[in-house]
């Protein structure tokens, strides 16, 4: 039973931070970037980023390519939380996920969808896909598997 009961706090851990890293990466993109975006026309909305509007290294790393790495992040913990029992299909889908990622990178590059192709953005997306890697094998693994 408590197995059970770890597992479902392991869970909802992970639903918590992926909505959490989502909803941060959105935020990213709504406050830090041009006024241009899709986003921005779609909510209707005008924001003036007068805070940010000197660039340094800092910021066009928040700009730019923190919320490809917080998306990532926040599909990995998704699709960790929805195969929890299951670690190799979880892998599998973890690493398609990852793969579709770069690939919508790549796309870019060819202009077959909307966006500006960065090598930066997936050198970010595969770190933090390397860093939650590390991180799931050496405790979340270790744990369910007690």
């Amino acid at each position: 039973m408590s197995i059970l009961i770890s597992r479902m706090k392991i869970r909802f851990t992970f639903l918590f931070f992926s909505l959490s890293f989502l909803l941060l990466g959105f935020l990213c993109y709504f406050f830090l970037r041009e006024s241009n975006l899709i986003i921005n026309k779609f909510l209707d909305i005008k924001f003036n980023n007068i805070f940010f509007s000197y660039d340094n290294l800092f910021l066009k790393f928040l700009k730019y390519n923190l919320p490809d790495g917080l998306w990532i992040l926040s599909g990995i913990l998704l699709i960790r939380s929805i195969w929890i029992n299951d670690f190799k299909i979880s892998n599998i889908y973890v690493y398609i996920f990852i793969f579709l990622a770069i690939l919508f990178e790549f796309f870019q590059l060819f202009n077959f969808i909307p966006g500006t192709f960065d090598f930066f953005d997936i050198f970010i997306m595969i770190l933090f896909a390397f860093i939650e890697q590390v991180c799931y094998n050496g405790f979340i693994k270790r744990r369910l598997l007690k």
